[in-house]
């Protein structure tokens, strides 16, 4: 029986699923909600890229509310405002299998009414940190998976702090195999910056601080900086730094790391292998929509902790995306 998959929200991000998922080789019922033209137009231009997606069916909606069956997994990729409600409704339909781009909603009370659902419809979801499936990371973690403190830092200019934090705080959990990370913005700028995504979400530089014990997680990000993204892992033993972007290693010691050479996998690739393995064994390398609760939630607490040092306001949604 044919599988099929759905996209909710086909922008920029949902029509990079898109390709990856008509990349896969088994034949597929590809169901697609997008309501802006636009944004549908860049998706079929996108398609149009890749050599042969004959053997898969397309069907496009404006809505959720025109999908009529339950496909066999659903990508959310829509912006976080008003997400919960989204998934919500879609797991009332029937839906029950979820690769959820990140951040999952904009607040603890969205985040436990999701969870609470998941639960009593036996659902899985899993949130979309396609780290987890680059050879490089899986390669490279044992040598800081010990009992030595690390040190993870992360560095550049105007990278979307707001929206890429978490990924950096997942791969800090996931090297040390915790989800107890205490966060602090004490060092973050004293100034809301406008956020590319829309006025509805902010944005901020200077530097988030995480702490497990005695390792520590540095992410900063310079206002007005065209400098590059680097990733510096280490701990006594060993050091690796890490160009993402340009595909580069900077700096790795001792030689036992030099072997292994970095490959950034995009969207279009990643998503192909996650669905690959949600699709066939009901399971997949990313962290699950309750293994990544406590980020989210420290996340949400310290962006709004800075919010209201500035506007004197407490926030009732984290305006991250």
């Amino acid at each position: 029986m044919t599988k099929s998959i759905s996209i909710i929200g086909c922008g920029n991000i949902g029509s990079r699923h898109l390709q990856a998922i008509s990349k896969l080789k088994e034949p597929l019922n590809i169901h697609v909600v997008e309501p802006d033209l636009k944004s549908k137009k860049i998706a079929n231009s996108r398609l149009n890229e890749l050599s042969d997606i004959s053997r898969h069916n397309y069907f496009w909606y404006r809505n959720i509310d025109e999908i009529s069956l339950v496909t066999d997994l659903t990508i959310i990729s829509t912006s976080s405002i008003n997400r919960a409600q989204l998934i919500s409704k879609l797991i009332d339909k029937g839906h029950d299998r979820f690769l959820i781009e990140k951040v999952v909603c904009q607040s603890k009370k969205e985040y436990d009414i999701l969870l609470k659902k998941f639960k009593k419809n036996k659902a899985k979801g899993w949130i979309n940190f396609p780290r987890h499936y680059f050879p490089f990371y899986q390669k490279i973690l044992p040598f800081f998976q010990t009992q030595e403190p690390i040190i993870l830092s992360v560095t550049g200019g105007d990278f979307g702090l707001t929206t890429n934090s978490i990924h950096f705080i997942d791969l800090f959990s996931w090297i040390l195999k915790t989800s107890k990370i205490e966060l602090t913005t004490k060092y973050l700028h004293p100034k809301i910056l406008p956020n590319k995504r829309g006025a509805l979400f902010k944005e901020f530089s200077g530097t988030i601080l995480g702490k497990y014990k005695n390792s520590v997680l540095s992410i900063s990000s310079f206002h007005n900086s065209n400098s590059p993204l680097l990733i510096d892992i280490s701990n006594s033993k060993f050091r690796i730094i890490i160009d993402e972007v340009n595909g580069n290693i900077l700096f790795n010691y001792p030689k036992k790391l030099s072997k292994f050479k970095f490959d950034y996998i995009h969207v279009s690739d990643s998503t192909a292998l996650i669905s690959k393995d949600i699709l066939h064994n009901d399971e997949c390398h990313l962290p699950s929509i309750i293994d990544s609760y406590s980020h989210h939630i420290g996340l949400f607490q310290a962006f709004n902790f800075h919010i209201k040092k500035i506007t004197k306001e407490t926030p009732n949604l984290c305006p991250i995306t």
